[in-house]
């Protein structure tokens, strides 16, 4: 039997490491992007959101640093909380697609999981008024059928290169 700790520092691992080695074999989802020459450019990402506890306090330091990052937001939060997501368009972040109810995209039919992503790009195009470009599946756990449906509305699907295992 594995003990907790050492799952704990594996995973954050095998999330960093794993994707890179993954990348070859599914050059259609965007997983690192080289810098050009002197280029100093760091991609910030934020999922599950927006919640109260973590959007606003991310919201808040990003303003600070007058940086922007992407947020892939799940559908039935954003529909939740309009206004927070269109303070999150609003102040220069790009919104993306992280399904409705952030299913486990390997235990959900394909019909389902087009569904959940239909109804989340309706939800987040109504409340921003803009295009959404981008999706993550949850769980990292990208299926054919997701990466079908994103080629053909034009949502890109984006993994990770590092994760540090934060995880509330």
């Amino acid at each position: 039997m594995v003990a907790a700790p050492v799952l704990q520092r594996f995973v954050p691992y095998a999330a960093t490491y794993l994707p890179r080695l993954l990348g070859g074999l599914f050059p259609d989802l965007l997983w690192r992007r080289e810098p050009e020459a002197n280029e100093r450019t760091l991609y910030l990402t934020f999922d599950d959101g927006p919640t109260a506890a973590m959007t606003d306090p991310i919201l808040r330091v990003l303003d600070r640093f007058d940086a922007r990052a992407t947020c892939f937001l799940v559908g039935a939060q954003a529909e939740g909380d309009p206004e927070r997501v269109r303070r999150i368009a609003d102040a220069g972040h790009t919104v993306g697609n992280h399904t409705f109810t952030h299913p486990d995209p390997w235990r959900t039919s394909d019909e389902a999981l087009i569904r959940e992503l239909e109804r989340t790009t309706d939800v987040l195009q109504s409340i921003t008024g803009q295009s959404v470009r981008h999706l993550r599946p949850p769980y990292g756990r990208f299926t054919r059928a997701m990466r079908r449906w994103g080629r053909r509305r034009g949502q890109r699907v984006v993994m990770w290169d590092v994760m540090p295992g934060d995880f509330l």
